[in-house]
């Protein structure tokens, strides 16, 4: 249920002018500098793996000899191709040899049959590297190191993409204030009219003229300020889109309706996104390094046996030539050796187990910051609801004192002064409505930064959303 907070703000209206979320999050997401220099790391463990499993590529080995003086005149020729296999740490050989002329005594192993000698053999662990030994720990390190990137990557992106909607958000903040300063202006240039008819009338000194021209111009200077800050905004937007330079909005009405706010329904889908916390990315990669170590500890353990390995090998002569290499050979050879002191076995083994220990310890501590930063947020979210609530409800009764305020204005009942109380009361009840209001989308998005939810695949796929009236269709959901 992740994709509900940001389906919800990619169905935010920003006026028909404007780009949405959707659109933005669309461009953004279309080989940013961030994003290609995380897929091109990607590429490099890649290559560390498929150089891990290079270990197990088969070898073809030559060889061949020949007397050029002296009273032996023997030549020989051997070729051998060998394959190693993963299981009991085995190899699995042929061979060809050929051989002619005569060999000293010494060198007999040499002759063959006029038609060369053909053999086929394995040679396997018994005991020391019969489960595991370096070369599988290493395909399996670089398989995990593949692994705890990718888990790695998401986080990253989570990070990349939740300061990209912090900087719409901000803009679309900075667009609430700068329509609320628009509407403050509009209305105070309205009522110069009137402030004109009663001065002229008698029912207003000159001096409310000129007080008049102070806070029209005060408000005008708020909204230059509003204005800055929506430009410094789009600037930050531009870094996010790669220097766009499109046009971002023409609308200056308000970003946010009231039918469109639907901040009760974000808060229930925030608590939607409740999930086990060992799918978090952070604490995937954590237990990764575990499972790493673990094979570590496999191999210390293996270390500590003695080494004893076995080969059998079938061979068979074919030709002319003396009578016992006629017969088909059949040869197990064992190989067995000891070390009488282990002191460097001992040590990494124990050297592992403290490590393990540490990453053990580590993990749960992760765990628990995650689990605490959430229900930190949680809570955060919480009272951003409720305050939201109540700036609501001030922003109602502010709106209420200021219609009042106006109509006993009209009707000469009350003064300039008053008026312009209130009405500075109503702007700054609903800049603090606003403020509660964004400050509920940060605290549902800090949520899924959290979770490192914001990966580049779940984005793409959710600023794909349409949406026909109030239906909303997901084109294709990812698998996270």
């Amino acid at each position: 249920m992740k994709q509900s907070l940001l389906i919800f703000l990619l169905l935010l209206p920003f006026g028909s002018a404007a780009m949405s979320l959707a659109e933005y999050l669309s461009a953004v997401s279309q080989g940013h500098p961030e994003l290609r220099a995380m897929a091109a790391r990607g590429g490099q463990y890649e290559a560390s793996l498929q150089k891990a499993e290079g270990a197990y590529d088969s070898t073809l080995i030559h060889k061949s000899a020949a007397r050029l003086s002296g009273y032996y005149d023997g030549i020989y020729a051997r070729q051998r191709y060998v394959q190693p296999i993963e299981t009991f740490n085995a190899q699995f050989f042929t061979e060809y040899r050929i051989s002619d002329q005569d060999f000293p005594v010494y060198e007999q192993e040499n002759q063959t049959l006029s038609g060369g000698e053909a053999s086929v053999g394995v040679r396997l662990s018994l005991l020391q590297n019969r489960d595991i030994d370096d070369n599988r720990f290493g395909i399996r390190q670089a398989s995990v190191d593949t692994q705890k990137w990718r888990q790695q990557v998401r986080i990253a992106q989570s990070e990349f993409y939740f300061e990209a909607i912090q900087a719409y958000l901000n803009w679309a903040e900075a667009k609430n204030y700068q329509a609320a300063a628009q509407q403050l202006v509009e209305t105070t240039r309205a009522q110069q009219n009137a402030i004109q008819q009663r001065v002229d009338s008698g029912d207003l000194a000159d001096l409310a003229l000129t007080e008049f021209a102070t806070r029209l111009l005060e408000r005008e200077l708020s909204l230059l300020e509003a204005e800055g800050k929506v430009q410094t905004s789009l600037q930050k937007l531009s870094y996010f889109m790669g220097g766009w330079k499109g046009n971002f909005y023409q609308s200056q009405s308000s970003l946010f309706t009231e039918q469109s706010r639907g901040w009760q329904t974000l808060f229930a889908l925030a608590e939607q996104t409740r999930k086990d916390i060992n799918t978090h990315p952070a604490v995937a990669t954590k237990l990764l390094e575990l499972s790493v170590y673990q094979q570590k500890l496999r191999l210390a353990d293996t270390k500590l046996l003695p080494k004893l390995d076995l080969e059998a090998a079938i061979a068979k002569d074919f030709g002319a030539g003396p009578a016992p290499l006629e017969q088909a050979e059949t040869k197990i050879g064992l190989y067995f050796s000891l070390p009488l002191q282990r002191n460097q076995a001992k040590a990494e083994k124990s050297k592992v187990q403290l490590e393990l220990q540490q990453l053990n310890a580590e993990l749960d501590a992760l765990k628990q910051a995650i689990t605490t930063q959430l229900e930190e947020a949680r809570v955060n979210l919480n009272y951003a609801t409720r305050l939201f609530e109540m700036n609501h409800q001030q922003v109602s009764l502010n709106n209420r004192l200021l219609l009042q305020e106006q109509r006993q204005f009209e009707l000469g009942a009350s003064d300039f002064f008053m008026l312009n109380s209130r009405e500075v009361d109503a702007f700054k009840a609903k800049l603090k409505s606003i403020r509660a209001e964004f400050n509920i989308y940060r605290q549902q998005l800090r949520i899924l930064k959290i979770q490192a939810s914001l990966d580049h695949e779940f984005v793409v796929s959710t600023a794909a959303t349409q949406t026909w009236g109030n239906e909303v269709i997901i084109q294709r959901t990812p698998q996270l």
